[in-house]
């Protein structure tokens, strides 16, 4: 009983101790004189785009309107910055021209600003990277080859009506690389650098002015490429010493990589891969090689890192024995081992 009344008293005191603690709090009215508000106000600070045009196509066409090159010298290019073929024609995302500028005293206001110039790489005697005519050119309409998918014929006496000839030559017109080609002559391997005789290079002004500073590229290129061999069953085939080389000829009978340059003159590590993968590899079954149209997007992330000016996407290597492939492919056959580049696309995000 004793102990009972000792928690009665206990509980009593601390509700009044409750109470009185209740009765000391400031009420709201003292607090807002004692207490100052503060408020904090949000900006948002509106971001303006250069002016020009937010895309720009190029078109890997000779022809005028419909392409963004003129006929090349039959001597090829030299292998420099600045001396490839370059683009004359821009286009808008959906085809339609933008611009035209045939030469710098000619100059269209609608060319964007913020892209200087597109080259290629044409092969020829100027070209001592890549010295036969055939090699990287503009399709002819002469390409109608038939290549020996099933390599049961001594070429180049394939009679057309072979079982397992097919067409592999290119569409007229477009910019293609025949690896066939281009081992008729001497050819350098590619890396990236100023001096690759095969290859695409894209030049960007970095004045905020035209491109701003928190401005990325988008990249969208379309292409066809074909090889002689699928992809390795055996992965490891694509190692080397344990390191992963897929430019291999063990590996890929073909290689492109894609290279960002604060300098035309750099030479750096690829940014990635174009090929492989190849779209296809030739097929006796269905008599063709090649593929349709494939397409590729990237980022070119100049946003971080102002100096970034130059896009470059280079042949780095194919199968460097000719007899690997001389009974299968003939002249003039980029769909046999080789690629097609159809368009570029530049998108500012």
């Amino acid at each position: 009983m004793y102990v009972n009344q000792i928690k009665f008293y206990y509980v009593i005191g601390f509700i009044a101790f409750s109470l009185g603690a209740t009765s000391c709090t400031p009420t709201l009215e003292e607090d807002s004189a004692t207490v100052e508000s503060s408020s904090t106000e949000t900006t948002q600070t509106e971001v303006t785009p250069a002016s020009g045009a937010m895309a720009a196509k190029i078109i890997f066409k000779q022809a005028n309107p419909s392409g963004s090159f003129n006929e090349p010298s039959s001597s090829g290019t030299k292998p420099t910055p600045g001396s490839g073929h370059q683009a004359v024609r821009i286009f808008n995302a959906d085809g339609s021209l933008l611009a035209e500028q045939e030469d710098d005293d000619d100059e269209d206001s609608n060319w964007p600003n913020w892209l200087e110039y597109v080259e290629i790489g044409i092969s020829g005697g100027n070209n001592t990277s890549a010295t036969d005519a055939d090699c990287a050119k503009f399709s002819g309409n002469e390409e109608s080859s038939e290549c020996d998918w099933n390599n049961n014929t001594v070429l180049p006496d394939l009679p057309t009506d072979d079982a397992d000839a097919g067409e592999c030559g290119g569409e007229e017109g477009y910019y293609r690389v025949s690896e066939f080609d281009c081992f008729q002559g001497d050819l350098k391997k590619g890396n990236g650098g100023p001096d690759d005789g095969v290859y695409i290079r894209a030049s960007f002004s970095r004045d905020t002015e035209h491109l701003a500073s928190y401005e990325n590229i988008l990249v969208t290129l379309e292409y066809s490429a074909s090889v002689i061999n699928p992809a390795p069953s055996d992965p490891t085939s694509c190692f080397s010493g344990g390191v992963f080389s897929p430019t291999s000829t063990d590996c890929s009978d073909m290689s492109w990589q894609i290279f960002m340059k604060h300098e035309e003159d750099d030479i750096v590590n690829p940014f990635m891969l174009l090929v492989p993968p190849a779209f296809a590899s030739v097929d006796a079954t269905t008599n063709r090689g090649g593929s349709g149209i494939g397409t590729k997007q990237f980022i070119l992330p100049l946003a971080g890192d102002s100096n970034i000016t130059t896009l470059q996407i280079s042949r780095i290597t194919a199968k460097d024995d000719i007899t690997d492939f001389e009974e299968i492919c003939v002249d003039n056959s980029p769909n046999c081992l080789g690629i097609i580049f159809y368009s570029m696309t530049f998108y500012r995000i």
